[in-house]
């Protein structure tokens, strides 16, 4: 936790300095919040503001900061899972990838020439091959039966 005391700067650039910064969630004390003996929590995601006590502050931070990690870590594998994609051929995976940003998924057959030839047609590079995702179906190059699945993208 870190004291923002800097009295040439107004509370708004703060918020929006630490807010860039990334702060999950930011503490207000201000003179009136101590003259009521109070600590206004603001969330950085959604902004949700909540008024508590100094004697529950501990426990109220821990709690919120587990309730924003889900969040975030929830928000982060929908948006994973709606950009990936599943393709049969090397001009499937060409097409996928000049049409959105996201992963490609395809069966492999673990053999270096055929890696070569989806990059040099699609300009994607594999990116992941999961230690526990069963291969299904064949290379998309060869057509032998699939050893691996990868995914594949292109660096932007």
């Amino acid at each position: 936790m870190k004291l923002d005391d800097r009295d040439h700067y107004t509370p708004g650039w703060k918020f929006n300095e630490w807010e860039k910064r990334g702060v999950p969630l930011r503490l207000e004390i201000g003179p009136r919040d101590l003259a009521r003996n109070q600590v206004v929590l603001v969330r950085r995601t959604g902004m949700e503001k909540e008024t508590v006590s100094p004697e529950t502050l501990t426990d109220t931070v821990g709690e919120i900061l587990h309730e924003i990690q889900r969040e975030m870590f929830a928000r982060a594998r929908t948006f994973l899972q709606a950009h990936i994609t599943a393709a049969r051929s090397v001009d499937e995976i060409a097409a996928l990838i000049e049409a959105r940003r996201g992963f490609v998924r395809v069966g492999w057959c673990e053999s270096q020439s055929c890696e070569d030839a989806i990059r040099d047609r699609t300009g994607a590079s594999p990116r992941v091959i999961p230690l526990d995702d069963q291969p299904e179906g064949t290379c998309v190059v060869c057509g032998q039966p699939a050893k691996a699945t990868v995914y594949y993208a292109r660096a932007y």
